[in-house]
């Protein structure tokens, strides 16, 4: 269900020579500074952005709004707003095998989540991939939408700037879009888990956190399920383990994603994702993953748990 390749010369687009890895590396993240905050119209002209960039209509892209960037090593073309600095980094790999979306939506905090949102989306040839290019902590205004967090230094709201808890975010619209063209293909997030909730310890290590949006126990074929047997059954260390929220009689649920916008929409709740929760089922598009520091750090040869042994399990699920 591959599309031909466009023949037309990109203009407006960036060719650059540099690796995906090597741009998003040296991408300059916004910590401080201003941070926009998106209109109706900001949303909806980024839809048709993406509508362009994904039937090959790149080079129409408006490019005193967007900045545009094609690579050479495959057909990946990636998308940064000029006007609305911070929201993001947006890629789509027009020859990808699948049609799932890998996303870091806390990349300056949640550190090692973005190289392994990058590693799953060329790595297991995803179609779709978002990094956030701003601290969540940026905005100094906060999001409407339901829930705490302490991560910026106190208990608060998120803040608008937190693309997983605002529903005026181009993430969001990217999420909404994405579900819409394929309904039936993954969204997948990456967060960095700290050692609280996922100790890292020799004789106590939580890998991971995983589940689709809630702590609702579902059947063994949900995806947070799944994946958590297919690591456990990886692991050969006694004391290390992988926790899901959706599963019966696990030793504690902790960060379960139920106020992430994008998991109550992928769960159903299309009126508001914004302030009302969401019931997940067996079918849930959606997994969330709190990696923790052992699972997010290749330390050498001889270290049994790296990025490359999450991707090797999300291959076995994908």
């Amino acid at each position: 269900m591959k599309r031909s390749r466009d023949k037309r010369a990109l203009s407006s687009i960036d060719k650059t020579s540099t690796s995906l890895s090597g741009f998003l590396r040296d991408f300059n993240y916004q910590i401080t500074g201003n941070f926009n905050h998106l209109s109706s119209p900001d949303l909806h002209q980024f839809k048709e952005v993406l509508t362009m960039i994904d039937s090959g209509r790149a080079e129409h892209i408006a490019i005193d709004e967007f900045s545009v960037h094609e690579f050479a090593q495959k057909r990946i073309i990636c998308l940064t707003p000029k006007k609305n600095q911070g929201q993001g980094i947006f890629c789509i790999n027009q020859d990808a095998e699948y049609y799932h979306l890998a996303a870091a939506p806390h990349p300056v905090i949640d550190r090692g989540s973005a190289p392994i949102a990058l590693k799953a989306f060329v790595g297991l040839s995803f179609r779709y991939l978002f990094i956030s290019s701003s601290s969540r902590c940026l905005s100094d205004k906060y999001s409407t939408c339901s829930g705490m967090t302490s991560v910026c230094g106190q208990r608060e709201r998120y803040r608008k700037s937190d693309p997983a808890h605002n529903i005026d975010h181009y993430f969001h619209q990217f999420s909404k879009y994405h579900h819409q063209q394929f309904p039936d293909a993954y969204h997948i997030q990456f967060h960095a888990c700290g050692e609280k909730s996922c100790p890292s310890k020799l004789d106590h290590n939580i890998l991971a956190r995983l589940s689709v949006g809630s702590k609702d126990v579902l059947a063994a074929s949900a995806l947070s399920n799944k994946l958590a047997r297919v690591m456990n059954e990886k692991i050969q260390m006694e004391g290390s383990k992988v926790l899901s929220c959706n599963k019966s009689g696990e030793e504690s649920y902790r960060l379960c994603a139920s106020t992430n916008v994008q998991g109550r929409y992928l769960n159903d709740q299309r009126a508001n994702s914004c302030t009302e929760g969401a019931n997940a089922d067996d079918q849930s598009t959606f997994l969330h993953i709190e990696i923790n520091h052992d699972l997010r750090n290749d330390t050498g040869e001889d270290d049994p748990f790296t990025p490359d042994f999450l991707i090797q399990s999300l291959r076995k699920i994908r």
